[in-house]
């Protein structure tokens, strides 16, 4: 319907893969004059420093461009507010329904979690709804 353009990464996650990730995304939509949209889940295993390495990825996320950050899971406020602001999902259901209506044919959207997350659940969903 929109057409817009989804980047699925929803096997594994760590801040390092989602800095390089985000990179690519940025590469991509500069030569696509495209707008860089992300929908980030949880790294697990991360122990006492998960709080503040999601900070982090959110703060990774802003100087990188993005223009507009989504998340979801434990660690979802962390992220946002180092990002500065976005959406925190609080229910998994509704992801794919408020980011189809946030999204466009100018979009390209990253989604990245751990695989315990099913994230290719909502990419599917995304993909039901853009037709």
């Amino acid at each position: 319907k929109n057409g817009l353009t989804i980047i699925s990464d929803c096997y594994n996650s760590s801040f390092e893969s989602i800095k390089s990730a985000v990179e690519a995304l940025k590469e991509y939509c500069k030569i696509n004059n495209k707008k860089m949209k992300v929908l980030l889940g949880d790294v697990l295993e991360a122990g006492d420093i998960s709080e503040k390495m999601h900070y982090q990825i959110g703060q990774t996320c802003k100087k990188q461009g993005v223009c507009e950050l989504f998340a979801y899971g434990k660690y979802a406020e962390s992220i946002i507010a180092g990002f500065g602001g976005g959406r925190v999902f609080k229910c998994k259901e509704e992801i794919a329904e408020i980011i189809t209506k946030n999204t466009n044919k100018n979009d390209v959207l990253l989604v990245k979690a751990s695989r315990s997350l099913y994230f290719e659940e909502i990419i599917e969903e995304m993909k039901d709804r853009n037709g």
